[in-house]
C-alpha cells in the first residue's frame, strides 16, 4: 500500500509471471482485454493508455474490496469496467464485446466453476475474441490437475494450446500454472517460441482425457495424486 509500491503487481501476477510476459510483449497490441474474475484487480497494473479492461465478477462485494482496500483498478492506465454476475450470463448480455485477450482466473478455490471450463464455454470465449485473440487460463489449484482438461477441450474445438509454469510466483504455496489458447498460428508461435510456453503431447492428451462439456465433467478424474496424466504437463 505504500506509494512507491501501490502500482506493483504481486503474487502470481508478478513481473516474472507468464501474465507479465504476455502483457508487456511488443509482439501483441491488445486494445480491449476481458478478465473473468476480479480478485483485487492486479492485472490492471499492466494496462496501458488507450486500452479497455472489462472485469466479469460474480460478487459485487469483491469489487468493493478491490476499490476500497487496493489501488490497482484506481491507478490503471486503461479504462476499467466491471460486469456483475455469472460470467457466462454476463458475456451473453454483452454480445458486442470483442477482446484481443481474455483472462479466466476463477479456478483457485476448492469448488471450481465447472461451467466455465467446458467445450461450450470455450466456444463462447471464442465468440468474444478478435480474430487473433488469445485466451489465457490461470488454473493453479491445490487439489485438481486442470491442465489436461483444457488441452483436451482445445483439441476438441480445434485451437492451438500451450502451457507455462510461473516458477517465480506461487499461489497458496504452489508454482502457478497457466494455459493459453489461440486460433491464430502467428500468436501461437510467439507464445511457444518467443515467450517459451510449452506444447502438449496431443496424442497422450486425447488418449487419456475426455473433453468436459455441459453434459459431462469428472472432477474425480483430475484429482492430484492420480497418475493418469503423467505423460502431460500438470
Amino acid at each position: 500500500l505504500s506509494k512507491d509500491k501501490e502500482r506493483e503487481p504481486t503474487m502470481y501476477y508478478d513481473r516474472q509471471s507468464p501474465v507479465a510476459g504476455i502483457m508487456t510483449s511488443d509482439r501483441f497490441n491488445f486494445k480491449k482485454i476481458g478478465a473473468v474474475g476480479l480478485g483485487v484487480g492486479i492485472v490492471a497494473a499492466y494496462t496501458k493508455p488507450g486500452q479497455t479492461l472489462d472485469f466479469y465478477e460474480l460478487d459485487p462485494d469483491v469489487h468493493t474490496v478491490a476499490d476500497e482496500f487496493f489501488t490497482y483498478t484506481k491507478n490503471a492506465a486503461a479504462r476499467i469496467k466491471c460486469f456483475y454476475g455469472d460470467a457466462r450470463l454476463s458475456l451473453d448480455k454483452n454480445v458486442q464485446a470483442k477482446y484481443g485477450l481474455i483472462f479466466v482466473d476463477a479456478f483457485g478455490g476448492d469448488a471450481i466453476p465447472v461451467h466455465l471450463l467446458t467445450v461450450e464455454m470455450v466456444a463462447k470465449y471464442k465468440e468474444h475474441l478478435t480474430r487473433r485473440g488469445i485466451l489465457v487460463f490461470h488454473i493453479s489449484n491445490r487439489y485438481l490437475q486442470l491442465s489436461p482438461v483444457l488441452a483436451r477441450i482445445a483439441y476438441e474445438v480445434g485451437t492451438n494450446v500451450c502451457y507455462k509454469l510461473g516458477k517465480s510466483s506461487t499461489y497458496k504455496g504452489l508454482i502457478t500454472t497457466w494455459v493459453a489458447m489461440t486460433w491464430d498460428r502467428g500468436h501461437f508461435t510467439t507464445l511457444t517460441e518467443d515467450l517459451k510456453w510449452g506444447k502438449y503431447n496431443k496424442d497422450a492428451v486425447i488418449k487419456k482425457c475426455r473433453p468436459w462439456s455441459d453434459d459431462y465433467s469428472s472432477v474425480l478424474s483430475v484429482i492430484k495424486g492420480e497418475k493418469i496424466f503423467s505423460s502431460v504437463p500438470h
